[in-house]
Order: C-alpha cells, then structure tokens, then sequence
C-alpha cells in the first residue's frame, strides 16, 4: 500500500514523468495510470487491495437468498403435491406424465418430467395399470387335445352363418383404487362381419362361452352347430380350450 501511494505521489505531487517512476517502482505504465485515476477518484482507499472482499462481502447475502429460493421452490412443491393428490384421488390409474399433463391441462401449472416423478414418489403415487405380458388365454403345457385347423386362416364365408368366430376379451375398470376385471365373449360371422351374439360377465368360465353360443343359435333358429356326421356345413372357430 505505501509503495502503490508513492509511486501514485511522485507522478502527481512530485512531477516525474510516468516512464521514469514505472522504472523505479519496476511497474507497468497502464498499470500506474490506473493507480492514479483511481487515486483521483477515491483517494487512498481507491488503492487498497480489495481483491476476495467483494465475494466475501456478497457470499452472506447469497446464502441468505439461496435459502429464500430454496424455502418458495418447497412451497410450491407443496401446493403441486396437492393438486396431485386431488389428480391421483379421481383417477388412481395415472402415472407421473398423465398426472403432469393435467396440472398443465387443467390445474396451469406446468412442470417437467423429473419434477412430477420425484413429488409422485414422494407421495408414494404411481400408474396402478400394468399391461400383462400374456392375455387371459393362456397355451397349456402339455394340451390334452389339439383340434384340427380347418379355418386354416380363410377368414371369408360364401353364405350367412357358414362360419363363426368367437374369443373373449378382457376389460379392466375401477370402482375408487380397485381394480376389477369384465370379460366379453361375442360371436362374429365372417360373411357380413356381423356380431351374432356376445355375452359380458365378471368371470372366464365355460358357462360364458356356452351362453354365448346359446344366444347365437336362437338368433339364428335354422343354424345347428357343426358335427362330424355333417362336414363342411358350418364351421365354428375358437382358440379358447
């Protein structure tokens, strides 16, 4: 701090030129004419040393605003945790990215991806959906009997009621977070691709297929199910064992 006064005193006061007092003090020129204009400025303070004050002074005020930005980002966590809730409670099948489509949809709160994840395990939310990796018809291991192909993929008929197929397909719905199971067996004719008959219960068994056919031979009084004695009159297709 002396030598930079001195330095600065001998080019103002003492009138020596800036190229023989740079010689001197074994400094820059640019650096003495700094040194100058901030001594004509502040005075002795502008020479002073203030390098790491400036952080040191501001870091205080940086934590102080970190924890104010960390304090309001918790708050409104909270509110959009809320609204997750009221989402998740209407419709407990959806998972993080549908819930994160109705805050922007209906609640105008729009988040990313990663945010809605981390609120919905947070809450312990996920989807309560999971695709099956086999249908409710399953191949047997060792089939008692395996029946003859005769539609062999000739998915066309000449005349009404030449050949049907059949098959039943699972539905799932929910009464509040339960999940419960539908099953609908129908009947299609392959002339006109109409559905002859169907049958929806709440359970897979062999009384859901027989109504079916049931209900589809008295829609069609004239029809009679297939027999040997009879081949090649109608034809009845189903995979279901």
């Amino acid at each position: 701090m002396e030598e930079l006064l001195k330095a600065v005193l001998s080019c103002l006061d003492g009138g020596e030129r800036l190229e023989d007092v740079t010689q001197a003090h074994q400094i820059e020129v640019q650096t003495l004419r700094s040194w100058v204009k901030k001594y004509r400025e502040m005075g002795a303070a502008g020479l002073e040393d203030r390098r790491g004050r400036r952080l040191a002074e501001q870091l205080p005020r940086g934590k102080e605003e970190a924890l104010r930005i960390e304090n309001a980002r918790a708050a409104e966590n909270q509110c959009i945790a809320q609204m997750v809730k009221e989402i998740h409670q209407e419709s407990p099948d959806k998972g993080y990215r549908r819930i994160r489509d109705d805050l922007d949809r209906y609640y105008h709160t729009s988040i990313n991806d990663k945010r809605a994840l981390r609120i919905c395990r947070c809450l312990g939310i996920q989807s309560t959906i999971k695709h099956a990796p086999q249908g409710c018809t399953r191949a047997a291991s060792s089939p008692r009997h395996l029946a003859e192909n005769v539609l062999n993929r000739r998915f066309y008929a000449g005349r009404p009621n030449e050949k049907w197929l059949t098959d039943v397909t699972e539905f799932h719905y929910y009464v509040g977070p339960i999940m419960r199971k539908l099953y609908l067996s129908a009947i299609l004719d392959l002339c006109d691709r109409r559905i002859v008959s169907f049958v929806i219960r709440d359970t897979n068994d062999a009384a859901l297929v027989h109504s079916t056919l049931d209900q589809a031979l008295e829609a069609a009084p004239g029809v009679r199910p297939p027999a040997p004695q009879r081949p090649g009159q109608r034809l009845y297709h189903t995979d279901l064992p």
